[in-house]
Formats: C-alpha cells, sequence, structure tokens
C-alpha cells in the first residue's frame, strides 16, 4: 500500500469517487507528514498522549506497538570518548544503552545534570550511568566514560512526500515513483489515514479504512 492508495481511499471515502479531489496532492502531502509524526510521537508514548488511569501506547508497552516501532529501531556498539556517544542517524527517542561496567542507566532531562553531577547519593558512576540527550548524540556521567557503548534507540521517521503530475490527454493524477512512502506498515498507515479523515468529518476506525480498500479492489481501482 503506496501513498497513493491512500490518497484514491481518502477520496473514495470523502466523495465516493477516487478521481475527485477532496484534498489536493501537496495539502495531502503535509497531512501525510503531520499524521506520520502523530502517529510516531503516539507510538512512542511520549508526554502529551499520556492519560493517568487509562491503558497508554508507548515503546515497551506491549508487543504489538514494539512491532510497529521496529522500522525506526537503531541498535549498535558506539564508541565513547568523555562520555560522548555520536549517533547517525541522531536519536528521537533513547529506549536503552550499557557498558561492560553498568548495572544500570538511566536517560535524564537536561534540567538534571547539574544535580546528579553534584549529588553524592546519586551521582553517577561507571555502575550507574546517567545520560542525557545532545545535538546528534548521547552525552553519558560520569563524563569520563570512554570505550564501547551498547545503545538503542528510535531515530525519527522519513518525510513522506507526494509527487504526482496530470495527463495531458486525460487529465487525470499520475503517482511519481519519486515519492517518499511512509515506512510504517499497512496497518499504521491505515490508522494515518484515518487521523486525515477525521478533519472531514468522518470518525473511522482502521477496520472501517481497510472495507474502503477492499470496495476499491474489487472495482479494480
Amino acid at each position: 500500500m503506496n501513498n497513493f492508495d491512500l490518497y484514491k481511499m481518502l477520496n473514495f471515502a470523502v466523495n465516493k469517487d477516487i478521481y475527485a479531489k477532496a484534498i489536493s496532492p501537496p495539502e495531502f502531502q503535509l497531512e501525510l507528514q503531520a499524521g506520520n509524526m502523530r502517529h510516531f510521537r503516539k507510538r512512542l508514548g511520549l508526554p502529551e498522549t499520556y492519560i493517568p488511569g487509562q491503558a497508554n501506547e508507548g515503546a515497551g508497552v506491549n508487543r504489538l506497538t514494539d512491532t510497529d516501532l521496529l522500522p525506526f529501531l537503531v541498535e549498535g556498539i558506539k564508541p565513547c570518548v568523555n562520555g560522548l556517544v555520536m549517533l547517525n542517524p541522531s536519536p528521537y527517542y533513547v529506549a536503552d544503552y550499557y557498558t561492560s561496567t553498568s548495572i544500570t542507566s538511566e536517560t535524564i532531562g537536561i534540567d538534571e545534570v547539574g544535580n546528579r553531577r553534584n549529588n553524592y547519593i546519586t551521582k553517577p558512576t561507571a555502575q550507574y550511568l546517567a545520560a542525557y540527550i545532545v545535538l546528534g548524540g548521547l552525552k553519558i556521567l560520569p563524563e569520563n566514560t570512554t570505550g564501547n557503548v551498547n545503545v538503542s534507540y528510535y531515530r525519527k521517521p522519513a518525510d513522506p512526500t507526494f509527487v504526482t503530475s496530470t495527463d495531458p490527454v486525460t487529465l487525470e493524477l499520475i503517482y511519481s515513483n519519486t515519492s517518499v512512502e511512509l515506512e510504517w506498515d499497512d496497518g499504521s498507515k491505515l490508522d494515518i489515514l484515518s487521523v486525515i479523515l477525521q478533519k472531514f468529518g468522518l470518525n473511522l476506525s482502521r477496520q472501517d479504512v481497510m472495507q474502503l480498500g477492499a470496495k476499491l479492489i474489487e472495482r479494480g481501482k
């Protein structure tokens, strides 16, 4: 399922006609990009999606969420020099890191660094590491940490693009293979489309959107 399939499904859901442009291609690209990041942050379980007292999504919460996030998971052994670990691609969310001597590791906010450095009880050591995100990587405390670090983190999804042209004879929309596809599996792509459809007043579930796709296939579109 590519971006063009999603575009046709949107038009069919809104106008019952895959050729009617309920939304222009440039607008659809913007909606795809916004939905892409919104879905990513929701799957990670970032603070704005947290609802006290309710079951919430998030990395490590359940296998389904972890499976959805697999395209963006980066794992590897990285060199650390004076506490600095450079990561490429850059991390969006650090899941875990450890060294051959560490027992536990914690990712902290920049506002906690000073306190942790100077706190006699919680000061990071080679066995009990702490780290914070810096541009392009991870800064590990204590700052004299050197050697190899095992890191697991999630990178930012690639921005999808929706490149089209118009057939000069039939005036039909032609989808370009230079477009950048969503990196999610089909189920998550349908979730993103569902969010876009909500802006048209259509509150359709993933299952509802799947049924729309089935109808298009039956029509040979």
